[in-house]
């Protein structure tokens, strides 16, 4: 599988006419390694600020070597992605200049020639709050979870629910929603989205290359907390939303809980009906793993071992999601601060 280092971007310079009407939120925790390859991305932006979630590395260090303005998070107070990118939006948006915000992650780096083409499509399109693009994964081939991620960056173009955390939003917007929910442990930008469409702006993914991301990922446990946290943040923002956030997300949930409570069932009708039990689990489950083994082979183009690991994963996914989402329901009705760890 091809790596972006392998693929071609103009690195042209000084190719946004209005550079001051931007803002740029950089939000990262423990980012030392990729941040630098960001910043050096974002070079030329006067108005950038770095947010940092209480980073043990020498994060803060470096974005202050690359001049860059820091803003470190009070870690007394739960830390968020939301809640980092609201703090860095507020900040930059003092000034009356600023019209738009480009959210990025740290493990992320800005492609060139996108905030031009984002930009454009937000003066033509006055009642479109939000613009993202195509986000790519650096190394997909270094491991089977990097595949993934490039998979999961694979999304529609054109009118859309909700961005990624990657996204060109404007300002007018941003306010008119007041932001990000702080306490959103995760899936923060679906829950944005769906206040901006409430309000009635449009979310629109533009068919161009926007951000290149490092999942940097090479342990099951790893990809089974990311899962997990999924789980938890998507559940959180539909009890927020009093079910209706949108579709995709309540079907993820759907799906997460239905494989595993079928699961749950199988072993409990062990007890007293051992051969049906085996009959619900096995047939089932290889019914299920076979489709989404022929789906992910003809989407990844990949060998069988690889697309047979992705249909495992795939299911063990479900297992981590609907761990995620219970855990949400429990901490909401007992009203405990929320965490997905």
């Amino acid at each position: 599988m091809t790596s972006y280092s392998d693929r071609h971007i103009d690195k042209s310079e000084s190719e946004i006419s209005h550079i001051g009407r931007i803002g740029i939120v950089v939000i990262g925790r423990n980012e030392a390694l990729n941040l630098p390859r960001c910043l050096n991305s974002l070079r030329g932006f006067p108005n950038l600020i770095y947010v940092d979630s209480g980073s043990t590395d020498d994060s803060v260090e470096k974005a202050r070597d690359h001049g860059v303005r820091v803003l470190e998070l009070d870690d007394q107070i739960l830390m968020t992605a939301a809640r980092g990118r609201n703090a860095g939006a507020y900040a930059l948006i003092k000034s009356p200049e600023i019209e738009f915000i480009q959210f990025i992650d740290g493990d992320c780096e800005l492609v060139s020639g996108w905030l031009e083409q984002a930009v454009n499509f937000l003066e033509n399109n006055p009642n479109v709050g939000a613009v993202c693009g195509l986000r790519m994964e650096r190394n997909p081939g270094m491991s089977i979870y990097n595949q993934l991620a490039e998979r999961e960056w694979r999304t529609p173009i054109g009118l859309a629910l909700s961005t990624g955390g990657d996204a060109l939003v404007r300002v007018s917007a941003f306010r008119a929603v007041c932001g990000f929910r702080d306490d959103q442990v995760a899936h923060e930008e679906p829950e944005f989205c769906a206040r901006l469409r409430a309000d009635g702006w449009q979310i629109w993914r533009l068919d161009c290359d926007m951000t290149v991301h490092d999942a940097a990922t090479f342990r099951f446990r790893d990809y089974y907390r990311r899962s997990r946290r999924a789980g938890f943040g998507i559940m959180q923002a539909i009890l927020c939303h009093n079910g209706s956030l949108d579709r995709s997300s309540n079907m993820i949930i759907v799906r997460a809980i239905f494989w595993s409570a079928i699961f749950l069932l199988s072993i409990s009708l062990t007890i007293v009906f051992a051969d049906l039990a085996f009959l619900i689990l096995n047939v089932m489950y290889i019914l299920q793993w076979i489709r989404i083994f022929m789906r992910e082979y003809r989407a990844l183009k990949c060998s069988v071992r690889a697309a047979a690991i992705c249909a495992s994963l795939n299911i063990a996914s479900k297992f981590a999601e609907a761990d995620g989402a219970v855990r949400a329901v429990w901490h909401h009705f007992l009203k405990r601060p929320r965490g997905a760890s």
